[in-house]
């Protein structure tokens, strides 16, 4: 985790998954395109490109948000059977 000086909060680099750690989990993923998904390898995402170009409420993005994190999965599913193969590139994700 790095830090900047006069800067508020910090930034990270997610190592490749080692081991189960979705219920300690409070990231989200704003992708290139300007959407934003409560986790790598999940597929539900919402845009917040559209609605900040079009000058909405704080409130509308407090609404975007808490619906994101609403959607957040319990588990990645990855290495069972019923895992499904995430859409889009991982550079476009934030992978």
């Amino acid at each position: 985790r790095y830090r900047f000086a006069g800067a508020k909060g910090e930034i990270g680099f997610i190592s490749p998954l080692t081991d189960h750690f979705c219920n300690k989990c409070n990231r989200l993923r704003l992708t290139a395109s300007g959407l934003l998904r409560p986790c790598l390898l999940s597929d539900y995402q919402e845009d917040l490109k559209g609605p900040l170009r079009s000058g909405c409420l704080d409130s509308d993005l407090v609404d975007v948000i808490l619906r994101v994190v609403h959607n957040k999965p319990f588990e990645h599913g990855v290495g069972c059977s019923r895992h499904d193969k995430v859409s889009g590139q991982m550079s476009s994700i934030g992978g």
